[in-house]
Order: structure tokens, then C-alpha cells, then sequence
């Protein structure tokens, strides 16, 4: 009930016109106290419409929490040009990064890229990503190219780019209509001792149990061997193992779930190693060296190669080449592209999937002991 503030000797009009404002106050009262609601507690059917009014609409293409989208968007939109709107945009589609400024001199200076924190889930996201990044930073600047796990950059002479050359662009795969470059990857690594089946299906064999090598199980010629004769133990069985295999060259095979093959991308690189600072699989270095006991093998596929498909395991062919019709430097072979003279070895479990704008490192070191 409202009160009545009239003075104790008001007059008879006074309080006439304080009993009607009264009376019509009181009716009006209870929509006076909901003005707020839609504000304080919105219902699902009129967020749509509060979205607009608030100027958000313009991320709701791209965002799926909607109630997120109400609650934080005003702060975006206050910062919205400024690099803070970028992370805050970002967490909308639960994401993160660092927007990395080109450096002044450039001639395309408003060319950012950004680092993102982690792999997108799918392709699907990326022109959320885009689309987000592109509304939160300023009319003038444009996120050119965003990166994780693999960011190889332009080279630079002086303070200008290397030309014209391969060497002058950054790493990365354009998607549809997005101007962005993406540039992602995933490495992978295993350590594998090859079994006495596996050292006979690529013709490396050599018995280990008996001692020196004989000549029978010298593979190489004598020439060739730095070894003097008495030193030929059971280490240099290993040694004339690992060279004899790094030097068959080779694919690696990316196969289905089903084992079927997707694909085979040729070995980025296969060496007899030892112990150094060249290659890091693990906690371990290796470095290539001719009296090495293990094999380093390793393969990068391409952007694009076997995109769309999911990789269930993966597996080396030693020996393999391009069948004749075929440029014989082709990196990535179809299954029915490949001669593969031995049987595949080391299958190992790999679930990743390969995209257009993945690259997709494997890392195997094998041992023969």
C-alpha cells in the first residue's frame, strides 16, 4: 500500500487529487516492478530478440551458447577492435590463442596472425574461428593466418621477404571462401624392436645369438665395412642390421580402421643413428652415424593428403617405390600407385584423423637387439 505523504492541514482538493493519483498508482504498480524482467531473467523464446537489441546478432552465427553470448557480449562489445576482444571472442566457441602483430616495417603491417591454443576439433570450426577473430579486431587488421603445432614461416633477407621463391610463404592451407591460412600439426612417436619375422620379411636378417658375424651374414661388402675384423661382435651384427635397412628407403602406410591403405607418404628421413643432438624421439637424441645400431625413420605427410579420412594405424614399407608410369620423387602414393616388394612391418595403432590443413608427423625408432 502506498502511503500518503499530504501535510497534516492539507487541504480538501489536496486530498482529492492524492486519492486518485493514488488509486491509478496502485494498478500500474505491478508493471513498474516487471520493467526489468526481461533483463534479469530472459526466457528462451525472446533471447533471439534480446540478442539483436543488444547489437550481438552479429555473433550469433558463430556462437552456440546464446545465454554465454547475453551475459559476456556487452563486455565484447566494449572492447570490441582492441586484441583483449580476440581472447574474449574466442572463449564464446571455447578457444584461446595469442594474436601475433607483423612487424611494423612490412608493407602489410595489418597482417596479424593468430596461435591458436590447441587443435580445432574438425574443419567445420574454422570459419567460426574466422568469423569471431575477423568481427573483434579492428577495421584495419586483418588475422592472415592462424597456427598450431605447425608454423613454418616465410624466410627473410634483410627486412623483406626472400622473393618470389617457395621460401617466401608462410605454411598453411586455405579452406573454401575464408581467406585465412591454416596451419596445423600433430606428431606422433613410437619406439619399436623388430622381430626376427620382421628383420626376414625386408632381408636384414642376421643371427645374433651366435656371436661375430660370419661372412655369410655380412651383408655388405667387405669394402665398405669400417670395422676391423676382430671388432665384429654381436654390436656390429647390429650395425650391418641398421645400415642394411636405411638403406632400403621407403614409404610409411596410413590405413582405415578396415586395413584398408589410404595413403603412403615417402620417408622424410631414414638413418642409421646413434646417440647426438640431430633427432628427438622421447627423452632420447639421435643423431645419424655410420656405426649406429638403430634406425630413425620419419614421415610428414602434406596438406591435403588423405583429408577426410580417419587413420586408424600406420606401418612402414621398406623398399617401396612409385610404379614405373609415375614420377619415382612422388611423395604421396594412392594404394594403387605403390610397389611394395616386402610385406608391411611394425604396424602400430594410430587414430588421428587427415586434413586439408593438418600436417600429420610419425617418428619410429627401431632397434634390432
Amino acid at each position: 500500500m502506498t502511503e500518503i505523504l499530504l501535510p497534516a492541514n492539507a487541504t480538501p482538493w489536496m486530498q482529492a487529487i492524492s486519492q486518485t493519483n493514488h488509486e491509478g498508482l496502485e494498478v500500474v504498480r505491478q508493471h513498474y516492478n516487471n520493467m526489468g524482467m526481461k533483463w534479469q531473467n530472459p526466457q528462451p523464446r525472446i533471447m533471439p530478440h534480446l540478442i539483436q537489441e543488444t547489437g550481438l546478432g552479429i555473433l550469433s552465427p558463430y556462437v552456440d551458447n546464446i545465454y554465454q553470448l547475453y551475459d559476456e557480449g556487452l563486455e565484447w562489445l566494449r572492447i570490441r577492435g582492441f586484441e583483449a576482444a580476440v581472447y574474449k571472442g574466442l572463449g564464446f566457441i571455447d578457444y584461446g590463442g595469442l594474436l601475433e602483430q607483423a612487424p611494423s616495417r612490412r608493407r602489410k603491417w595489418h597482417w596479424d596472425q593468430l596461435a591458436l591454443n590447441r587443435l580445432p576439433r574438425s574443419e567445420e570450426d574454422l570459419p567460426r574461428i574466422a568469423g569471431v577473430v575477423g568481427l573483434s579486431v579492428s577495421r584495419r587488421t586483418k588475422v592472415m593466418r592462424a597456427f598450431n603445432g605447425y608454423d613454418i614461416r616465410a624466410a627473410e633477407l634483410s627486412y623483406s621477404k626472400l622473393g618470389n621463391a617457395l621460401l617466401s610463404s608462410h605454411s598453411g592451407a586455405r579452406v573454401g571462401e575464408v581467406p585465412t591460412k591454416w596451419s596445423f600439426g600433430t606428431s606422433h612417436e613410437f619406439q619399436r624392436a623388430l622381430t626376427a619375422a620382421e628383420k626376414q620379411a625386408i632381408g636384414v636378417y642376421i643371427d645374433t645369438s651366435s656371436g661375430g658375424v660370419t661372412w655369410e651374414e655380412l651383408a655388405a661388402p667387405w669394402s665398405e665395412v669400417e670395422t676391423s675384423w676382430q671388432d665384429l661382435g654381436v654390436g656390429a651384427k647390429l650395425r650391418v642390421m641398421a645400415r642394411q635397412t636405411a638403406l632400403l628407403g621407403g614409404y610409411m602406410g596410413f590405413y582405415r580402421a578396415d586395413g584398408s591403405m589410404i595413403g603412403a607418404r615417402r620417408f622424410k628421413a631414414l638413418h642409421q643413428v646413434a646417440p647426438g643432438i640431430t633427432y628427438k624421439i622421447g627423452s632420447e637424441q639421435i643423431t645419424p652415424h655410420d656405426q649406429g645400431q638403430r634406425v630413425y625413420v620419419e614421415a610428414l605427410t602434406g596438406f591435403g593428403e588423405g583429408a577426410g579420412e580417419e587413420c586408424a594405424s600406420v606401418a612402414l614399407l621398406f623398399g617401396a617405390t612409385p610404379k614405373a608410369d609415375l614420377p619415382q620423387g612422388k611423395r604421396w602414393l594412392l594404394p594403387d600407385q605403390i610397389e611394395t616388394p616386402f610385406a608391411a612391418i611394425c604396424s602400430q595403432a594410430l587414430t588421428t584423423d587427415l586434413r586439408l590443413t593438418k600436417r600429420t608427423r610419425v617418428k619410429v625408432l627401431l632397434s634390432f637387439a
